[in-house]
C-alpha cells in the first residue's frame, strides 16, 4: 500500500483568490442568555405565558419548584422576512440525577416576536459587539 501526501494549498494573500470580486452576504443569529432575575416587562410576560403553557401540558409538575427555565433574546441580521428580535424560552424538569432531563418533559418555545425600544435595540447591539471584541471576532 502506497500512501501519498497532498501538497498543502496555502493562500498567502487576498489578491490570490480575487476576494475583491466576491459578494459578502451577512446573515447571523445572536443569542443572548438573560438571567430570569434580570428580565422585565415583555420578557417577563413571555416567560409567564410559556410557564402557563408548560403547566397546562404537565399539570402534575409544580412550575415554581420543579422546573428550570432559560430565556434567550435572539437578534437576527440579514434574514429576509424574519423579525430583527425574537425570544426563545426553554423549560425543563429538574433531573433527579446528573444525566439531564426527560425529553418528554422539556419544552422549547421558539420564534416568539419581541418588540424593543430603540434604546433597548442599541443596548443589545452594544452587548453583542462587546462580546465579539472580547473574543477577537471584530476590530
Amino acid at each position: 500500500m502506497e500512501i501519498t501526501r497532498r501538497n498543502a494549498n496555502n493562500i498567502t494573500s487576498v489578491k490570490e483568490i480575487g476576494l475583491s470580486d466576491f459578494c459578502v452576504d451577512t446573515t447571523a443569529n445572536f443569542s443572548l442568555h438573560i438571567p430570569l432575575d434580570r428580565i422585565k416587562g415583555d420578557a417577563e410576560r413571555i416567560v409567564d405565558e410559556c410557564m402557563e403553557k408548560y403547566k397546562a401540558k404537565y399539570p402534575d409538575v409544580d412550575i415554581n419548584k420543579d422546573v428550570y427555565c432559560d430565556f434567550r433574546l435572539i437578534h437576527s441580521i440579514g434574514f429576509s422576512g424574519e423579525p430583527e428580535f425574537s425570544a426563545e424560552v426553554i423549560i425543563w424538569l429538574k433531573a433527579k440525577n446528573d444525566c439531564g432531563w426527560p425529553e418528554d418533559q422539556s419544552e422549547d418555545y421558539e420564534e416568539i416576536p419581541v418588540t424593543l425600544t430603540e434604546d433597548a435595540k442599541q443596548a443589545v447591539k452594544r452587548i453583542i459587539v462587546k462580546k465579539l471584541m472580547e473574543n477577537g471576532l471584530t476590530e
